[in-house]
This record gives structure tokens, C-alpha cells and sequence, in this order.
């Protein structure tokens, strides 16, 4: 019965020792003009019958957030940077 105490404290050691790496890189996004112009012709181009595809109200908005969200991500990347 070892074997699963022995397995918990080594995933315990995994966790803490990728917070540690973590810790010396911080996330950022660049929004340039180029990435903003991408941004809102992405959005132009996207399809938004599915927000109109139903009459409830959270499921339309839903559908909003995700295709903004996705876009958003696409347009302007996130990137890493040691500390």
C-alpha cells in the first residue's frame, strides 16, 4: 500500500515544482495596430447566424462571448516571457 502514498507525493512534487517554473514567466499579448485591423476583419468575417439561431437569450449570448473569444485569442497570441 505504499505504492499510491508514494505516487501522490511525487505528483505533489510535480505540481509545486511547475508553479516554481511558472513563477519566473509572465504572459502578455501584444495588440498592435496590425493585430487590431486583423482582429476586426476576422470578426466581419465571421458567420453570426448562430447567434440569431434561438430564442433563448443566455444561449445567444453564448454563442457571442465563444466567437469573440475565439477570434480575440487567434488575433492577438499569447506570449511568454522569463522574468
Amino acid at each position: 500500500m505504499a505504492y499510491p502514498t508514494m505516487m501522490l507525493k511525487f505528483l505533489a512534487y510535480l505540481i509545486l515544482l511547475y508553479q516554481m517554473t511558472e513563477m519566473n514567466f509572465y504572459s502578455y499579448r501584444e495588440i498592435s495596430t496590425h493585430s487590431l485591423n486583423e482582429f476586426q476583419t476576422s470578426l466581419s468575417y465571421e458567420g453570426w447566424e448562430n447567434v440569431f439561431s434561438d430564442n433563448d437569450t443566455n444561449t445567444n449570448f453564448n454563442n457571442i462571448l465563444s466567437t469573440f473569444v475565439r477570434t480575440f485569442n487567434a488575433s492577438f497570441l499569447k506570449k511568454k516571457k522569463k522574468n
